[in-house]
């Protein structure tokens, strides 16, 4: 048993997870859970042009928030969500994307779109995949 738990706390510094395993002293059970820190994410660029956001291309967010860079979108994470997306840094989500590609709340799809200011930023950015922490 603990060499499987020093192989298990191993993998876990590799894969930057947590492992937790709680003891219940009265019955003595041991329950066992993984708390994910960092993973990798599928990151795409967006900007409220026609192409990107028909029709919703009113610059207005999901949120009602006027849409500006260093906002994301996701369909999960609820709004005001912070995400440090690693080489890009810290954002909030403040936005929907299509359930086609972004999932829905019970289809948590690992996906999420940065606002870029143009078209040809977006374009650009293409995809990418990503390590993502959510904050």
């Amino acid at each position: 048993m603990n060499f499987i738990l020093g192989i298990l706390l191993v993998l876990c510094g590799i894969f930057n997870i947590t492992y937790v395993a709680k003891v219940n002293f009265n019955s003595g059970k041991i329950t066992h859970s993984i708390v994910v820190k960092t993973s990798i994410w599928k990151i795409s660029g967006y900007c409220q042009c026609v192409k990107c956001t028909y029709p919703y291309n009113d610059g207005i967010t999901a949120s009602g928030k006027k849409v500006k860079v260093g906002m994301v979108a996701n369909n999960w994470l609820p709004f005001g969500t912070k995400v440090f997306i690693k080489g890009l840094g810290e954002f909030t989500v403040e936005d929907r994307g299509s359930k086609k590609y972004f999932g829905t709340k019970e289809e948590k799809r690992q996906c999420i779109d940065v606002y870029m200011d143009s078209h040809k930023k977006a374009k650009e950015f293409g995809v990418k995949f990503l390590k993502v922490r959510i904050k």
